[in-house]
């Protein structure tokens, strides 16, 4: 886990942030079909003994991994995943 912190967005909400990471990941990926950038309705199961299901605020997965949205929740790790941390949010809790 890599903790960052932008202070240029202390201003905006979660959501803000979220739907801008999003829309410049898209930017990127979308062009070069790469792969597929979802945000936190998104949730998959990660491939572990417990199957924990996580829901980060984006998520990318290469395209090779993740050709179709499946019906229910994918049982795949996203190359990249996200969570923005609130104000209300506990670090710890989040890792």
């Amino acid at each position: 886990m890599v903790v960052l912190s932008f202070w240029g967005f202390l201003m905006l909400s979660k959501r803000e942030v979220s739907a801008r990471l999003i829309a410049a990941l898209n930017i990127w990926v979308m062009p070069r079909k790469l792969g597929r950038v979802t945000g936190a309705a998104a949730g998959f199961l990660l491939p572990n003994e417990t199957a924990d299901l996580r829901a980060p605020d984006v998520s990318f997965f290469r395209a090779e991994r993740l050709k179709r949205s499946p019906r229910a929740f994918a049982e795949l790790g996203a190359y990249l995943m996200v969570e923005i941390k609130s104000k209300t949010d506990r670090l710890e809790a989040l890792r």
